[in-house]
């Protein structure tokens, strides 16, 4: 999905000063009204007399834009804030000529972007702080911003999230260390919820994930029924609160029923706008992928990211829809 980001009132004011222009060529005229008659517009102030406000605005929340449009004239002559840009940018400009010409081209780039797989990989023993200087990194980095920009609403699924936050120990729950990378990656992302998004106050974080099957403690066959002790309950809720309370948006955590360990098996992160699906990546192999190192001597830890089109997913909406309509064993939330 292309998202448009600038102010589409004042756009269509500036239209309407060259309304006489515009109707001598009626290509570029149609070609106009068709971008304003988008609804994927990010609507943010900006003062035509100082367009460095705007892409300061755009440098502290870390968003890199795919494309710049402005007029031929100013892209023939380089005029306008056209000609602060650096050499390495002007790739990025594009004009109504530009596009009628390149239309395939720029389709192209666009499709590349959309579809563009990310990794994340650390090497034997290796540090995240080495981690994050990585190009791999960083183009993850950058995109997901530019996701949490024209968001307001994620869904994060990962049905083992609870399994690794407890061990069952002699009818006890335990801390499970794991959870450690859990906490780690929320606390990551949700200071990209913050920076990148407008308001944290009208950012929502919701989290999935499903109780584990009676087998997945080993052969504690009574794992369920350990789980479910007041004590060891309350131990699990107060883990839990403690997770989501790491991000300082409005954050949901629901924990569905072990009946429906089976149902999804893929881990996907979701974006939604104003209630719409946007964007889906597909991640593996957990939401686990910010840590303190790779304590393996031996073996790279690599985490995948990949864009889910439409038509894939939908051959199995189905399931997660009903995945999300399931019973809830745990429900917390927290507001902003």
């Amino acid at each position: 999905m292309v998202f448009f980001v600038g102010n589409k009132k004042n756009y269509r004011n500036i239209a309407k000063t060259k309304k006489k222009i515009l109707e001598i060529d009626h290509r570029k005229h149609n070609f106009i009204k068709q971008i304003f008659a988008k609804a994927s517009w990010i609507n943010i102030p900006i003062d035509f007399n100082n367009l460095q406000t705007f892409f300061k605005y755009l440098n502290q929340k870390d968003i890199n834009l795919d494309f710049i449009y402005c007029s031929d004239y100013e892209r023939k002559n380089k005029i306008g804030e056209i000609k602060y840009l650096k050499k390495s940018t002007m790739n990025k400009v594009i004009s109504p000529g530009r596009i009628f010409k390149e239309n395939q081209k720029l389709l192209n780039s666009i499709d590349k972007i959309i579809e563009s797989p990310y990794s994340i990989t650390y090497k034997p023993l290796e540090k995240f702080n080495n981690v994050i200087q990585k190009p791999d990194f960083k183009k993850w980095h950058k995109d997901l911003n530019k996701l949490i920009f024209v968001s307001d609403e994620v869904l994060i699924y990962d049905r083992y999230i609870f399994q690794n936050f407890i061990n069952i120990n002699y009818n006890r729950v335990t801390f499970n260390r794991q959870s450690a990378h859990f906490c780690k990656t929320l606390k990551f992302v949700s200071n990209l919820f913050v920076k990148s998004f407008v308001s944290k106050n009208d950012f929502n974080c919701k989290i999935m994930c499903v109780f584990p099957p009676p087998t997945a403690f080993g052969k504690e066959k009574r794992s369920h029924e350990i789980i479910k002790m007041d004590e060891n309950w309350n131990f699990l809720k107060n883990e839990i609160t403690k997770f989501i309370n790491l991000n300082p948006t409005k954050t949901s955590i629901s924990i569905k029923d072990w009946k429906l360990w089976n149902k999804v098996h893929e881990r996907y992160w979701r974006f939604y706008t104003g209630g719409s699906l946007i964007k889906i990546l597909k991640f593996n192999p957990g939401f686990d992928f910010i840590k303190e190192m790779n304590f393996d001597k031996n073996k790279d830890k690599e985490y995948e990211f990949d864009n889910v089109r439409r038509l894939d997913f939908y051959k199995k909406e189905k399931k997660f829809e009903e995945l999300l309509e399931g019973n809830d064993v745990m429900y917390e939330e927290k507001s902003a």
